[in-house]
């Protein structure tokens, strides 16, 4: 009984991260009568050019039967290098792969630290360098191009892993959600009365939009900057909502979504995000997947550098099996 309510918690856990991205985004552009997105061409499917590995001295082929779909956070910031054609002012401060595996019916939450060094395409200049993972979005007119150019950018992380899809939202639509719901209560991990005199540590506060945002977003004026803590926020805000959405029952989710609009972007048609919600339903959830590493301060950023031997192991358990 224990562990059929651990699951039933688990997939509740995920559940959030698509009701915020997936349901909500969906559900109401629906209700809007949005339904454009039916209509819309997949194209961010990225091929995998690694479709066998030897790992531990083991053979490995790539899983046909794993989904991803890439779901980002995006945030403002100051964009001070290349031309106005080439870069936004916005980067993806939250970066999850909802990874379905259809031939086990398991679904995991792999989440990436925004500041994890990588490779990055500099659209429209051409080139790349090696820079936080975040920053991929920034290239591009922030539409498609851009979505697809983090896509890439995840994908050769991992090592050329094929991403389906990808959904993208703003921090302030979640933030805009804590204000539908009246607050949603947390019990605060880091201090932040320095910019906030009532969000003390270990204090239990109903956080309103603009304090989910402190909470949430990369902070530079506090004194915890690793985005290794700002990612255990970000998920607890994400359970917590979840559970407020939960408890204030249907007309909740009616409430967010006039609130949210078109506040979104995805390259999934309704027909497939609604075959996305039914599966996580069925399916068994696991673990969130969190790649060790190493968190620095760089020149001009922090830096994190994964750990490859844990980043392949995430890998090949996530997305190959084992050769008969």
């Amino acid at each position: 009984m224990k562990k059929k309510a651990m699951k039933q918690t688990a997939r509740q856990g995920l559940m959030l991260v698509l009701c915020v991205a997936l349901v909500l985004g969906v559900g109401f552009l629906i209700l809007l009568g949005l339904q454009q997105l039916e209509n819309r061409q997949v194209i961010s499917n990225v091929p995998s050019r690694t479709q066998n590995i030897t790992y531990m001295g083991k053979d490995y082929t790539l899983n046909k039967n794993v989904e991803s779909i890439l779901v980002m956070g995006l945030d403002q910031t100051v964009i001070t290098q290349g031309g106005s054609g080439y870069r936004n002012n916005m980067q993806s401060e939250i970066m999850l792969l909802v990874v379905m595996n259809h031939e086990t019916k398991t679904v995991n939450l792999l989440q990436l630290n925004r500041d994890t060094i990588t490779k990055i395409r500099r659209l429209g200049v051409g080139g790349s360098y090696d820079g936080q993972l975040a920053l991929a979005y920034s290239y591009g007119s922030g539409g498609s191009d851009s979505c697809l150019n983090a896509v890439k950018a995840v994908s050769e992380l991992l090592g050329d892993v094929p991403i389906q899809h990808y959904l993208t939202m703003s921090l302030d639509s979640l933030a805009r959600i804590s204000d539908t719901l009246g607050g949603v209560e947390i019990q605060l991990r880091d201090d932040f009365s320095a910019i906030d005199p009532t969000m003390v540590q270990g204090q239990s506060v109903k956080l309103n939009g603009d304090q989910a945002l402190t909470y949430i977003r990369p902070r530079p004026d506090v004194e915890n900057t690793s985005d290794i803590r700002i990612m255990d926020r970000q998920r607890q805000y994400i359970r917590a909502l979840f559970s407020e959405i939960i408890g204030q029952g249907r007309n909740a989710l009616v409430k967010i979504g006039l609130s949210l609009g078109t506040e979104m972007s995805s390259d999934l048609t309704v027909s497939q995000i609604a075959f996305s919600l039914q599966t996580i339903s069925e399916y068994t959830m696991g673990d969130f997947l969190i790649p060790a590493g190493n968190a620095v301060a760089g020149q001009d950023a922090m830096e994190f550098h994964v750990d490859a031997d844990d980043l392949q192991n995430i890998i090949v358990r996530t997305y190959y099996k084992e050769l008969a």
